[in-house]
């Protein structure tokens, strides 16, 4: 049909192609005449977000050539359901609750000696520091800091963007959105943890854009954490990205060996832990998080089994076995390396062992070396023999990428998440 065809081109342009693509160009069309469209959609899902989003529009935009509505008909592929008595069971009343923030995660107790500055702008943001965007590797402390954020801040809603999206598809499916918009957009401050979740969840990003408006127009504060800097981020509008950099755009770190030790300390301060101990848990759990829930598990194990502190080494391995069984999961090796690479720059692992010298191959080819070097710290030699190479290529190769760590400081964050 000509006039459908035509329609969506015009939806195209203000809705957006990939959102046509997404939910209207699957739609079947089953039969038609002059004044009647009649649609069948792959499920209720999709009739929702069409009432939603197109319906409203339809009697002012879908119109005959003689300038007449044309009527659209949309049902569900497949049967009906038959039980009447079953559609009209009262659904319970949907909450769309924030995450409570976790009240050891407070700014008195965030040790960062480089990412102070960060702390003192959420502190008291300014007015015009709207929305204030953290980006960080895995351990960098955004959590903790939006987690800070939301307990200093009167009716601030904190939640993660799986539960954003999770709410949107909820408030979709039960016809439910006037409520669930309500409840958004009259916060007093709303703070979204790993916003890049939302790449490729079309609906979830269709909110989100309307939700930032709307709050952002009303002076509310918003605060957003991810991995990569917005103009890192892939699958995302290029409209909500541009609204994630209107604000400020604050970088944390990877927290440093010597900060480890520091935050290990302060956080066992009432928990004697001998030298040897401390240089265990270090050398074994490399983030925060993963520092945290082993003293935890010690603290608590210990207290269990009324053990005498100072803990030995050995009753540390013991309590923490299944912890240690994990972080050898977790460990990064040489194909771990070379598989996070190649995903990353859409490579094969082929490519990054072989011998072309096309920039494709051989930008990630000297990113993986450096890994090599920095994260299991191997000799040059052994290095060399991995990819083919001789040692004096690689040590070029790894000085090349770390006397111009700025110009990769995006990729090499975005590889340390995908290895931890």
């Amino acid at each position: 049909m000509k006039a459908w065809e035509a329609y969506l081109k015009r939806l195209s342009s203000r809705l957006g192609p990939e959102i046509v693509t997404r939910w209207l160009t699957p739609l079947k069309i089953i039969r038609f005449d002059a004044r009647n469209l009649y649609l069948e959609a792959g499920d209720s899902f999709q009739i929702l977000w069409f009432k939603e989003h197109v319906g409203p529009h339809l009697k002012k935009e879908f119109l005959s050539s003689s300038g007449k509505p044309i009527q659209v008909h949309i049902s569900v592929k497949g049967p009906k359901p038959a039980d009447k008595q079953q559609l009209a069971t009262p659904l319970p009343k949907i909450t769309y609750d924030p995450i409570t923030p976790n009240p050891k995660m407070t700014f008195e107790n965030f040790l960062s000696l480089k990412d102070c500055l960060t702390k003192t702008i959420l502190e008291n943001p300014e007015p015009g520091l709207n929305p204030i965007y953290l980006y960080g590797p895995a351990g960098s402390g955004k959590t903790h800091l939006l987690n800070a954020f939301t307990q200093q801040t009167p009716g601030a809603f904190f939640v993660h963007a799986q539960n954003f999206t999770d709410h949107v598809v909820t408030a979709m499916r039960t016809s439910d959105m006037d409520a669930f918009r309500a409840r958004y957009r009259s916060v007093k401050a709303l703070i979204i943890d790993d916003v890049h979740i939302i790449t490729k969840r079309t609906a979830t990003q269709e909110e989100l854009f309307h939700t930032f408006n709307a709050l952002h127009t009303a002076g509310t504060q918003i605060v957003l954490s991810s991995h990569l800097p917005p103009s890192q981020l892939q699958h995302i509008e290029p409209r909500l990205i541009s609204r994630f950099e209107w604000g400020i755009t604050l970088s944390l770190t990877e927290a440093s060996p010597f900060m480890l030790k520091q935050i290990l300390q302060t956080k066992a301060e009432d928990f004697p832990l001998c030298e040897q101990t401390q240089n265990f848990l270090l050398s074994t759990f490399h983030t925060p998080k993963s520092l945290f829930e082993a003293l935890e598990a010690l603290m608590l194990r210990s207290h269990l089994e009324k053990l005498t502190l100072p803990l030995s080494l050995t009753q540390v391995e013991h309590l923490l076995k299944d912890l240690l069984q994990s972080q050898k999961k977790r460990a990064i090796t040489p194909p771990a390396i070379l598989k996070a690479v190649a995903e990353n720059f859409e490579i094969s692992t082929d490519d990054l062992l072989g011998k072309s010298q096309t920039r494709e191959c051989s930008l990630p080819r000297k990113i993986a070396m450096y890994f090599f070097r920095q994260k299991l710290k191997m000799p040059y030699s052994k290095i060399g023999e991995h990819f083919s190479r001789d040692h004096s290529t690689v040590m070029t190769s790894c000085r090349d990428i770390a006397e111009n760590f700025s110009q990769h400081k995006d990729c090499l964050a975005t590889l340390e998440n995908l290895l931890h």
